[in-house]
């Protein structure tokens, strides 16, 4: 009888020991599992695109014999809030080599409007008649951009050659992700 009692005791420790886990992975689960109404549908957020355009344009011609400076800028109207900014930069330029003197040059340089040094893009072009087409894809811009323009240059007709000069056209293509829910 002892040993009925001792295996029966055994069993039944086991049986409640499976009771027990398997109650507590059934209420683990419980909160994981309901009802799947149709009705219930999940608001994900709206992603929406703010685009912004601008062009500018600039040309100068050199017309004094000795090399001089020019320079603009332009400044874009749109105060960007983390934005992807897409330049575009087609010009062309003429600047030759002078008897002498160096030739001139053409520098373009993109940088936060107001800028204490950060740069965002410069290059600079000399040379013989070319003609350039740039891109430049700019993001996380969170401010105004300013393009400018700084150029030298000449104009040769005393020594029988061309003017130097510059014809730029610029595109501004602003791209902002909105996040509404």
């Amino acid at each position: 009888m002892e040993k009925i009692k001792k295996r029966l005791s055994k069993k039944m420790t086991t049986i409640m020991i499976l009771v027990i886990i398997i109650i507590m992975l059934t209420s683990g689960f419980a909160g994981c599992l309901g009802a799947l109404d149709s009705d219930d549908k999940v608001d994900e957020p709206v992603m929406t695109y703010d685009y912004n355009e601008e062009w500018f344009n600039d040309s100068h011609q050199f017309t004094n014999v000795l090399r001089m400076g020019h320079m603009t800028q332009y400044n874009t109207d749109y105060e960007a809030n983390n934005s992807t900014l897409t330049v575009h930069l087609n010009f062309t330029y003429r600047f030759e080599e002078r008897p002498f003197g160096q030739s001139g040059y053409l520098n373009l340089t993109l940088e936060p409007s107001n800028s204490t040094g950060e740069i965002y893009y410069s290059q600079e072009w000399v040379g013989n008649e070319a003609f350039v087409n740039e891109t430049i894809v700019l993001t996380e811009v969170y401010d105004a951009v300013q393009l400018r323009i700084r150029a030298e240059g000449s104009d040769g007709t005393v020594s029988g050659e061309q003017q130097d000069y510059y014809d730029l056209q610029s595109y501004y293509s602003f791209e902002t992700l909105n996040y509404t829910a």
